[in-house]
């Protein structure tokens, strides 16, 4: 092979993978900067953020040291921001929302949320929005699993509460 072939090759190359490489790096830029958003959201307010996962533009965290749960999600070109306090929270759980075609065949999940019942029946429900249709993609890809993931982890946290006030 001449030099000129080995240098159209490598050329090539580059030229294909660096698209690759430029978008990888813009994302994860993006990445930093969203969680930086939610670390000084959190901080702001004295509390540290121990455990968070980043999903499609949405991140949810834990600052276990002040049982508080934290949920960021980009939604029309803004940040939205949802703190609970887990010490006025009585339980947690998922409301996922189907809807079926109209000859039934086939079923569409329309929108999966961790909500939060209060201790106090008086006041309302949290709710962090994991997945719409309306506002997502058509499919989901990872929301109900994250859902579930953080539902265990909430769980846990309201059980420990119990069993240190049954102490």
């Amino acid at each position: 092979m001449s030099l000129i072939t080995i240098l159209t090759i490598l050329l090539l190359i580059v030229a294909c993978v660096l698209p690759f490489v430029i978008i990888k790096r813009r994302d994860k830029r993006a990445e930093n900067k969203f969680r930086q958003i939610l670390l000084d959201h959190a901080s702001n307010g004295n509390h540290s953020i121990s455990q968070h996962e980043l999903l499609n533009q949405k991140i949810i965290g834990i600052a276990d040291a002040t049982n508080r749960i934290f949920f960021l999600k980009h939604f029309n070109n803004k940040d939205v921001i949802h703190e609970v306090d887990l010490t006025t929270v009585e339980r947690c759980y998922i409301n996922k929302t189907t809807r079926n075609s109209i000859d039934g065949n086939y079923s569409a999940t329309e929108r999966v949320e961790l909500r939060f019942t209060p201790q106090n029946r008086t006041n309302p429900e949290a709710v962090f929005e994991v997945y719409s249709l309306e506002h997502d993609s058509l499919s989901m890809s990872g929301e109900l699993q994250l859902a579930e993931k953080w539902k265990s982890i909430i769980d846990k946290k309201l059980l420990d509460k119990k069993s240190k006030v049954i102490q």
